[in-house]
């Protein structure tokens, strides 16, 4: 009897392990940080205060452990989101025949690569909320390296200005309001919609009106006063100042459907089983513990995966590299049609919440056990 390709994944990601020591992935890790820039070839930081992120360099044989219980971290975090649930129970013994393939021919190395990439992307979101100075750092670093590349083909160098002017704008407000210590009360309450609305139309352009729905209704519940007259809290600090706080109405179920939403969004590119680690990473996967975390930690996250994007596409095209090629349409619209159906419950759940005339916080309590409401 064949496996389905939720149990090849399990199967391949044991393989992995089997297949790949210590030192592989120490040495993964050293060529990951300087394709990013951050680490010189005689092993020394560009900077010195990046010598914050040495806890990510694995050393020694007992680090094993400490991989396998981050996978664990991630999986068991993941767990609590029952919109991703639901799809996974929805595609149970099924097959996708382009995924199947590829765990097939090259899942260990793609798993083993996309690992790599996620406890550097989490470490590197930690470091980043611990030790804010860093973010003005590396900001001006990236700046300084991005500056030396004229080599991009044009497209491709208008995509990531495009990104950056989405991504990097919110990040020099965040060095902003930690110079300053104010906090701008709007801050993404337009920009965030707008980046939702476009992708969104992105997605039904290209026939995936499903997963199109599940984003216009993300964006409708936006920041502060959304267009249906839905309160929320205005950005502001965490208590330890280290964060900006930002508040949706429902919002356990805000985050949890865009988590659906983008992952399902990012099956388009060849290689989303590495990019989908920045929403997989428990920085974000765990945003139950303190919901009101989940954007501004998404923020530092993609700004980082941004710049691995820009500068692994030009080591690409420098070596004449191939990316993956994991597309499967199939999968993607699978993952579309099943998010409609959850952007619809989290609709209804919000819908409950107004008519209850709870309050934004009090919504938030209440669905911290992360249900929405059930079909009857």
């Amino acid at each position: 009897m064949s496996q389905s390709t939720l149990q090849l994944l399990n199967s391949t990601l044991q393989t992995m392990f089997q297949a790949y020591d210590i030192g592989d992935f120490r040495r993964q890790i050293e060529s990951t940080f300087k394709l990013m820039k951050l680490r010189k070839n005689d092993g020394k930081w560009f900077k010195d205060d990046l010598a914050f992120l040495d806890h990510c360099l694995l050393r020694d044989e007992s680090d094993t452990y400490r991989l396998k219980k981050y996978v664990e971290q991630i999986l068991k975090a993941n767990r609590k989101n029952p919109f991703l649930m639901g799809f996974l129970k929805e595609i149970e013994g099924k097959n996708f025949g382009t995924i199947d393939r590829k765990l097939a021919v090259e899942g260990p190395q793609v798993l083993f690569e996309a690992l790599v990439y996620s406890w550097i992307l989490e470490h590197m979101t930690q470091v980043l909320v611990d030790k804010p100075d860093l973010l003005s750092l590396l900001h001006s670093h990236w700046v300084i390296e991005r500056s030396k590349v004229n080599s991009l083909p044009k497209g491709i160098r208008l995509f990531f200005k495009i990104k950056l002017v989405s991504v990097e704008g919110p990040i020099k407000r965040i060095i902003n309001f930690h110079r300053t210590g104010k906090v701008r009360p709007s801050f993404l309450r337009v920009m965030l919609p707008l980046n939702i609305y476009e992708a969104s139309f992105t997605d039904l352009v290209q026939g995936k009106p499903h997963n199109a729905f599940a984003g216009l209704i993300l964006a409708i519940f936006r920041p502060g006063k959304s267009l249906l007259g839905f309160g929320s809290e205005v950005a502001s600090w965490s208590e330890d100042r280290k964060r900006v706080e930002i508040s949706y109405p429902g919002q356990l179920a805000w985050n949890d459907l865009y988590q659906v939403w983008n992952m399902a969004f990012i099956t388009r590119y060849s290689y989303y089983p590495l990019i989908i680690q920045k929403l997989l990473q428990p920085s974000l996967s765990e945003h139950f513990k303190n919901p009101k975390y989940y954007v501004y930690h998404r923020t530092l996250s993609l700004y980082v995966h941004l710049h691995f994007g820009f500068f692994n596409y030009l080591n690409n095209e420098q070596k004449g590299l191939e990316n993956w090629n994991w597309l499967d349409e199939s999968f993607t619209k699978s993952w579309g049609k099943a998010n409609m159906k959850y952007s619809l419950q989290y609709f209804q759940h919000v819908l409950g919440l107004k008519k209850g005339s709870l309050s934004h916080s009090e919504g938030s309590k209440a669905s911290l056990d992360h249900s929405v409401p059930k079909k009857r």
